[in-house]
Parts: structure tokens; C-alpha cells; sequence
């Protein structure tokens, strides 16, 4: 058997889930990125209108990288094929709830990590953001963006 044959055979066996990483660093880039930024501009251990700092600057890198993420995966990695306009609603709708889900389990980690466990936020940003890199594939794959038989 060729290398080659062998080579791509794995890539389309795991064409999705490659793309999604690739890609997926992008939006990783830009979430941690956003976040760090306005941690530096957000006045520290203070709340503003009930948030916490972190949480503010969680929530803001939150929606500049999904905006990313939702352009890229529905053009690159899943491919989406919708054209009407309801479906393509339903499409960026379930997207960012699902999202919202996955932002709500990182901040859970968050808060205990950086409020009960007294690690710093950079690191618990970073364990909250592979949970989300992890649901938010599976719930790409499983409900947004799965293909119609």
C-alpha cells in the first residue's frame, strides 16, 4: 500500500476534525487574545453593572472570536450548504446557543478556579477554553452543522 493512499485515506476519515483544529486555533488566537487585552484595560477586582472584571473580559472575547467561528466553520470545516434564509436563522441561532453553553461550563470552571482555588485568570482562561473547544465541536458536528440524509 502507498504512503500516500495511507495518508489519504486518514485525512478524509478525519477531514472535519483537522480543518476544525486548524481553523479552530484562530478563534482560540482571538478569544485568549481579546481576553488578555481587555484585562489589561478593565480595572481589577472590581464589578461593573454585577460582572466581574474577568468575567467582562470573558464574556467580550467570547463574542469577537464566535463571530469568527461561525464564518469560518460554516464555510471551511462543515461546509454548510444552507441556502434559505429560516434555515440559515436557525443555523446562526443554534450556533451561538450552543455556544452560550459551552461560555456558561468555562465560566463555572473559571469562577472556581480563580475565586476558590485562587489560580491566576490566564491559566483558568486557558482550562475553560479547551472545555469549550471540545463541547463546541461535538455540538457543532451533532446539532448545527450535521449533514441531512
Amino acid at each position: 500500500m502507498k504512503k500516500e493512499n495511507v495518508f489519504k485515506r486518514f485525512y478524509l476519515r478525519f477531514e472535519t476534525l483537522i480543518k476544525y483544529s486548524l481553523l479552530g486555533t484562530g478563534t482560540s488566537i482571538i478569544n485568549f487574545l481579546t481576553y488578555y487585552i481587555l484585562i489589561g484595560i478593565l480595572p481589577l477586582n472590581r464589578t461593573i453593572l454585577f460582572f466581574k472584571w474577568w468575567e467582562i473580559a470573558n464574556i467580550s472575547a467570547w463574542a469577537a472570536s464566535n463571530v469568527y467561528s461561525y464564518i469560518v466553520n460554516s464555510k471551511f470545516v462543515f461546509k454548510s450548504d444552507t441556502q434559505q434564509k429560516r434555515q440559515k436563522y436557525k443555523e446562526i441561532f443554534l450556533f451561538f446557543a450552543l455556544r452560550a453553553v459551552s461560555l456558561f461550563l468555562s465560566m463555572q470552571i473559571m469562577a472556581l478556579l480563580i475565586e476558590t482555588l485562587l489560580i491566576s485568570h490566564n491559566a483558568a482562561k486557558l482550562a475553560g477554553m479547551f472545555i469549550e473547544v471540545f463541547v463546541n465541536y461535538l455540538t457543532c458536528k451533532m446539532f448545527v452543522f450535521k449533514k441531512k440524509k
